[in-house]
């Protein structure tokens, strides 16, 4: 019996498929990818359209998802609706309105997560709102990741944009306890460094609770903004 294999043939739209399509070797670039990533960095792929950035990410993903919980997000066109226009409405007078930041994360991750990104791991959500918030503050504003406090605590992250300062401590919901200690942490955190304000963001893909509005709450003498994912 004759085995039948299909022809390759030259792609212009769309993502390539090595199977079917003829491909450049790109195995070192790959390599290259692998390597940031083991070592915690980052990269980005900066190319014209039908450079085939799409196939690139798409095989990355095939390769690392056996290793790595990768999760994928799309932010394009995002900037095509009014609401999620950058420093036109995150920041009106040049001050940072870090509420407004947060809720409109929320919206997005709402739209966007897919079941197949769990299990979620807090260093992912943090990175997922850093890739929000980098375009909002490029410039401007500049954040920290868990700077050490002078009682060798740690914050989650600090978000320093003119003259203000934002604490941003994000949790996974383990729990009603858990929750309680995120909102005690980030209170000490804020007396810590002398700031009445602060913001906890729980990401919630257990679907055991009914989703909460965004709301401030004072806790231990503070100003706290919670939002649940």
């Amino acid at each position: 019996m004759m085995e039948y294999r299909m022809r390759k043939k030259f792609n212009i739209t769309g993502s390539c498929n090595p199977e079917r399509h003829y491909m450049v070797n790109s195995k070192a670039r790959f390599e290259a990818v692998e390597d940031l990533i083991g070592a915690g960095e980052y990269f980005t792929i900066n190319r014209a359209r039908q450079y085939g950035k799409t196939t690139t990410l798409y095989m990355i993903w095939r390769q690392l998802s056996d290793r790595y919980t990768v999760v994928p997000l799309s932010l394009e066109g995002i900037g095509d609706r009014g609401r999620f226009r950058m420093q036109v409405n995150y920041a009106p007078g040049g001050r940072l309105d870090m509420e407004q930041v947060i809720t409109r994360f929320a919206e997005l991750m709402h739209q966007e997560y897919r079941e197949s990104t769990v299990p979620f791991l807090e260093k992912e959500g943090r990175l997922l709102f850093l890739t929000f918030l980098k375009p909002i503050i490029n410039g401007t504003g500049f954040y920290y990741v868990e700077p050490q406090t002078r009682d060798n605590r740690r914050m989650d992250l600090v978000v320093a944009y003119g003259s203000e300062e934002f604490i941003i401590e994000l949790k996974i919901w383990r729990g009603e306890k858990y929750e309680e200690q995120g909102r005690d942490q980030l209170a000490s955190y804020l007396t810590t460094r002398g700031t009445a304000e602060g913001y906890l963001v729980t990401f919630d893909f257990s679907r055991r609770r009914e989703a909460a509005e965004p709301r401030w709450i004072e806790h231990n003498g503070k100003r706290i903004f919670e939002v649940t994912i």
